[in-house]
């Protein structure tokens, strides 16, 4: 009914599964919001930070993931009593309507964004000497700590 395929990808390749690592990228993002000493026990609060993304609207589909997932199955006749093979073919259709939705509103922000890039797109020149902001790779267990670093830019 969902044509769910089981897939085998390499890890922290996006271009094996993209949906994954957007999401790892998110997750990543928010454990940085944590102080220093939460930070040391990320774990631990790993349940607040996934309540709280799923309960933030997202700009792209301007649902938050719980009424995807949830929501939009309990908004339509809540009291409405079906078999099971009827309950099924309801889910079915009204997942689709929101897939429907979700995509078109992704579409969408994708063009918006897009017109918006292409309108301030310029190449870049940095004179030598210039201090800039190199953003930190960092890899394993360190990954939730800053993004930046300050290096002088010298060719």
């Amino acid at each position: 009914m969902y044509q769910i395929k089981k897939s085998k990808t390499c890890p922290y390749h996006p271009e094996g599964n993209s949906q994954a690592e957007r999401f790892n990228r998110t997750m990543h993002n928010l454990l940085r919001t944590l102080t220093s000493e939460q930070k040391l026990k990320w774990p631990e609060h790993l349940q607040e930070v996934v309540f709280v993304y799923n309960c933030i609207p997202h700009t792209s589909t301007g649902y938050t993931p719980y009424f995807i997932f949830f929501g939009h199955l309990l908004s339509h006749q809540p009291n409405v009593r079906t078999n099971t093979d009827g309950w099924a073919e309801l889910h079915h259709h009204r997942m689709k309507d929101a897939v429907t939705r979700v995509n078109d509103r992704l579409n969408k922000k994708a063009a918006e964004r897009k017109n918006r890039h292409d309108k301030t797109a310029r190449p870049s020149t940095l004179p030598v000497g210039t201090t800039v902001l190199l953003r930190n790779r960092v890899s394993g267990r360190n990954r939730i700590q800053g993004v930046w670093s300050m290096i002088h830019y010298s060719h």
